[in-house]
Parts: structure tokens; C-alpha cells; sequence
């Protein structure tokens, strides 16, 4: 009965782990493309060439070249690949953890932490996220091959290390690390573990390094490339900066400031305080700890170098190592004091729910989202519906206006800018949108997007069709050339804008001097301008048009309109 007990139990545990990853992390299945992802749709679908070289060519080139064939430009099933691959990393999680001698309660709760982790937030919400889920399973397949302890489950661990640097070079420590770290099989005598072990990390490094080389990882960045590295100081603010995240709950979204925090770093000696502490007092955990440790920085040093990029979702694979430290400590506890390592559990699954919710739910001015996975992703989301609502579908040359672009918050300079800093011309849904370009992977026929300050920036205006943007990544229709334009200006004139009006309609009637229709409007534009001697001078030249027509014709009847409609009379009547 016992071992049906516990083959139920295994049974249960991958229905277990699918519900709790369904149930913190569903809300990324409504996420939209964002950022990088619209890049490689961009590249996928032809539009835009793939770099050259092998870099990322698993998690990016094969995985979203793929996913466009299969989905096209539904997000939903993208994101239900990745958390179906984060499900299959907890079960390898809890496969290692038993491995690695902890009991089934101990691996559960291995599992569990991992599939839990707040660090997974931007991995499942982000579809180039895919990037880091891919990477953790490849290294945990790969751990998993080294505990067999066989000649070819070693070289099946070098095939999985070689494909996890396809997915993202900063898995390039991690073979020589798990060679050296991971215990070998009993079975095996020490000295031939160890010299093979040996081996096998100097052939990672062999093959890992050469692969860098080719992928191109290994180039040199400019100081003003947002991938810009350093080897000084940085490294130890980077590193107490992750530390210290990891021990300040109510950091909820440290992404926000996505740069070191060196403030924090009192905070970042607490967990290798804490940690030292227990190797001193307990000396049977200090080789676990040890190796935990130098696993945790050996897969986040490729990181540390980074000048701007600190980002928590850079911990979702070196926390593993941890995880499995937590795991074997909690299990350790006596029966009667089992519950805590439960309610440790718990609690872990209520934080990473809280600050979920608190991510998705954190806005800053305008209702434009904190988290800027998200906050791009709304943007785009917005463009591309009211695109599709429209009668007839974007073609052509388009370009989008911002007639009232208003104050939006100083994104380009972070959030560390002053409270409330402003500017006027910053359009958050041109950078959503990569500049307008990934309007063409939702709609084909589209030839060039545009999204200039002014009509005049545009040479041939009078060739491209005319957008408007407006809130939160809106569009509409405005119309083709001439009529975009005359279309513009009522835009204008409705919201009160009278001086952007009249500079509208005094272009077009530079190309069209009589027009009744854009003498009209721009009589209308003086009127409400309060411009009483411009007025009479506008219908002056209405009336004289209308004198010229043989018979009653546009003139004379947007004359008499005008005059109707707006009780008007000029001086000279």
C-alpha cells in the first residue's frame, strides 16, 4: 500500500506543480508582444534581417521563426510554450533535488520554490523571456545527464550545455561549474570521478568558449550600447544588488530602476551572512552550502559585467542552486516541526501572487503601466486593435501624428529622474511600436510607417495616408494627402487648438488659393480666434468668389453658411 501511496503521489506532483504555475502565472497568457519580441517577429516574418551569426539561435531565431509559422500574431500560444516549459523545469527541479539524495518532501518543496519564484514574473510575461526559460531547463537536463555518472550521459551533458549557449551565452559556466560541484555516482571510484569530471569542465570551456567566439557574445560593447560592460566596482555593486533583492520582500518590482542599487549594499551582506552563519554552526552543511553558492555565482557572473542591466529576472536560473539549499534545510526539520517548512512554501507562493499583482497593477501617469514588459505591450496592444477596427486596413505609406502629444512622464531617463519630470514630444507607442515598423508584421500591405512630429517633416506628404494617435497607443483615421491633411486641422480646430489649425488649413490653401471649403474652415479658425480682422479678410475673399461664380456655386454657398451658422457680419455690410 505504501508504494501505491507513492506512486499516487508522483503522479500528483506534475498536476500539482501545472495547476500552481497556471494559477500565479496565467495573467502573462493576456500579455502582448512587447520590445524585443515585435524585433525578432520583425526578422521571422521577413520584414527585418536575423543577425548575422549563431547568438541566440535557439531561444530567439529557431523558437520565434517557428512560433510565426505555427501562431502568426496570436501572443497567447507563445507565452503557453514558455510556461509550459517553466512546468517542465519545476519537475526537473524536483527530478535533481531527488538526485541529489534530498527525500520526496524535500524535492516537492524544491519544485515548488522554483516554479513559484517572483524572479520568474518577467520570464512568463515577456515573450523573449523565452530566452532564460529555455536556458534553465537545457542546464537542468544537462545537470540531470552528469548525475548518471556514464561515459555517454557526460556527452549527452555536453550536447545540452552546447544548446543551452544557443539559447543565452551566460549559461557558459555552467557545465565546468556542475562538473565540479555536483557529486559523482557511488558506483564510481573517487579519483577517476574526479579526474573525468575535470575533463569534462576543460571540454565545456572548449566547446563553450569557441561557441561565444562564433555567436559573436564576445565583442567588445561601446560605453553608450545598452549592454555596455565594465570590470571594476560594478561587479560588487551588481552582485550585493541581486543579493540584496532577494531579501526585501516588499521590493516588489526592483526592475523598475534597472540599474545597481549601491545603496543597498548593506542589505546585499545579509544572505551570505546568514548562509556563513550556518556553515559555522552546522559543519555537515557546509559543503552544500558551499557548492550552492558557488553555482549561484558562477551562473550570474556573465551578468555582473553589465553597466545598466540589472534586472531580477536574471536570477530566475542561478536561484535554482538555492532553492535546492532552502529545500534540503526545510526537510531537515523534525516531524513535529514540519509544518513550517509548508508554510515557508506557502508563503513564497503568497509573495510571488502579491507582487504579481502589485506589477501588473502599479501605473504611472497617463494609466501607462509601471513595468515596461507590460507598459509596451498595452501600447502595442491599443495600436494594433483600433488598426484592425478601422473600415479598411492600413496600406501603403502610413504616418502617425500625435496632434496633442501633451506631458508624458521622462521614461527615457528613467525613474530616477525628478519627481514628476515631464516633456513634451515623447510618444510612448513609437517606442512601442519600434518606431511604427512592426505595424507591417500585423499588417502586410503596410510599406513604411512614420511617425513625424509635423506634416512638413514629410517631403511627399500629400503621397502617404494619415494617422492619428491619441491616449494610451490609439489610432484613427484621418485620411489620404489633401484630405488627411484638411481632416487634421478639424481635428485640430475640435479640441480648441485654433493656431495649430489655421497653420493646417494655410497650407492647403497655398495649394488650392479659392477653395470654398478650406476658406470656410479657416474663417471658422479666426472666429473662434478672435483674429476679427482676419475674418473680414477671409470672407472678403469668400464673397468675391462667390461674386465670380455665373450661378450660386460652392462660394456663394459656404457664404451664406457661414453667415447662418455663426450669426457673423462683416464689417463692411
Amino acid at each position: 500500500m505504501a508504494d501505491v501511496g507513492e506512486r499516487r503521489r508522483t503522479l500528483a506532483l506534475p498536476l500539482f506543480l501545472l495547476v500552481l504555475v497556471v494559477a500565479l502565472w496565467w495573467p502573462a497568457l493576456r500579455t502582448f508582444f512587447s520590445t524585443d519580441d515585435l524585433l525578432f517577429l520583425l526578422a521571422a516574418d521577413g520584414h527585418a534581417d536575423w543577425p548575422a551569426g549563431m547568438r541566440r539561435l535557439l531561444s530567439v531565431r529557431l523558437f520565434f521563426s517557428a512560433c510565426w509559422r505555427l501562431f502568426g500574431a496570436n501572443p497567447l500560444p507563445y507565452h503557453a510554450v514558455i510556461l509550459a516549459v517553466h512546468w517542465l523545469s519545476a519537475l526537473l527541479v524536483w527530478r535533481l533535488a531527488r538526485g541529489l539524495g534530498l527525500t520526496r518532501r524535500g524535492a516537492e518543496i524544491a519544485a515548488i520554490l522554483f516554479a513559484a519564484a517572483p524572479a520568474a514574473f518577467t520570464c512568463l510575461h515577456w515573450i523573449s523571456g523565452v530566452q532564460e526559460v529555455a536556458v534553465a531547463c537545457l542546464v537542468l537536463l544537462a545537470a540531470l545527464s552528469l548525475l548518471r555518472g556514464r561515459p555517454r550521459w557526460d556527452a549527452a551533458a555536453l550536447v545540452l550545455y552546447a544548446l543551452a549557449l544557443l539559447a543565452k551565452e551566460s549559461a557558459v559556466l555552467a557545465l565546468p561549474v556542475l562538473a565540479l560541484t555536483l557529486p559523482a555516482p557511488p558506483a564510481l571510484n573517487v579519483r577517476a570521478a574526479r579526474r573525468r569530471r575535470l575533463r569534462l569542465a576543460l571540454l565545456g570551456l572548449a566547446v563553450g568558449v569557441p561557441l561565444l567566439v562564433l555567436a559573436g557574445a564576445l565583442r567588445a560593447r561601446p560605453a553608450g550600447d545598452p549592454y555596455a560592460t565594465a570590470y571594476g566596482a560594478n561587479l560588487l555593486w551588481n552582485l550585493l544588488t541581486y543579493l540584496a533583492w532577494l531579501v526585501r520582500p516588499w521590493d516588489w518590482f526592483p526592475d523598475r530602476v534597472p540599474e545597481y542599487q549601491p545603496q543597498l549594499w548593506a542589505w546585499g551582506l545579509v544572505l551570505p551572512a546568514l548562509l556563513g552563519l550556518a556553515a559555522w554552526r552546522r559543519r555537515d552543511w557546509a559543503r552544500a552550502i558551499g557548492r550552492a553558492g558557488l553555482l549561484f555565482f558562477a551562473l550570474l557572473l556573465p551578468v555582473l559585467p553589465l553597466v545598466r542591466h540589472s534586472y531580477l529576472y536574471y536570477l530566475y536560473l542561478p536561484l535554482v542552486p538555492l532553492w535546492l539549499l532552502a529545500a534540503a534545510g526545510l526537510d531537515r526539520l523534525p516531524a513535529r516541526r514540519a509544518w513550517l517548512a509548508w508554510a515557508a512554501v506557502a508563503a513564497v507562493m503568497v509573495l510571488a501572487a502579491w507582487q504579481g499583482a502589485s506589477r501588473r497593477g502599479a501605473v504611472l501617469s497617463d494609466q501607462l503601466r509601471l513595468d515596461p514588459v507590460l507598459r509596451y505591450g498595452d501600447l502595442a496592444r491599443t495600436a494594433v486593435e483600433t488598426l484592425r477596427a478601422a473600415d479598411e486596413a492600413p496600406r501603403g505609406r502610413v504616418a502617425v501624428l500625435t496632434p496633442f502629444p501633451g506631458g508624458a512622464v521622462d521614461l527615457a531617463e528613467g525613474l530616477r529622474s525628478p519627481e514628476g519630470a515631464r516633456r513634451v514630444q515623447f510618444l510612448p507607442v513609437a517606442a512601442a511600436l519600434r518606431g511604427g515598423e512592426a505595424l507591417r508584421v500585423f499588417f502586410p500591405r503596410i510599406e513604411e510607417v512614420r511617425f513625424p512630429a509635423s506634416v512638413e517633416e514629410i517631403e511627399d506628404w500629400d503621397r502617404w495616408r494619415w494617422y492619428w494617435t491619441f491616449g494610451a497607443g490609439n489610432m484613427d483615421w484621418l485620411g489620404q494627402g489633401e484630405a488627411g491633411r484638411h481632416a487634421l486641422a478639424r481635428l485640430y480646430y475640435r479640441y480648441h487648438a485654433y493656431r495649430s489649425a489655421a497653420r493646417e488649413v494655410d497650407a492647403l490653401l497655398a495649394r488650392h488659393p479659392g477653395d470654398a471649403d478650406l476658406l470656410y474652415d479657416r474663417a471658422l479658425v479666426a472666429l473662434q480666434a478672435g483674429d476679427r480682422a482676419g475674418l473680414d479678410e477671409l470672407l472678403a475673399a469668400l464673397r468675391a468668389r462667390a461674386d465670380a461664380e455665373s450661378i450660386p456655386g460652392p462660394a456663394a454657398r459656404a457664404y451664406r453658411e457661414f453667415l447662418a451658422n455663426t450669426g457673423y457680419r462683416p464689417a463692411d455690410r
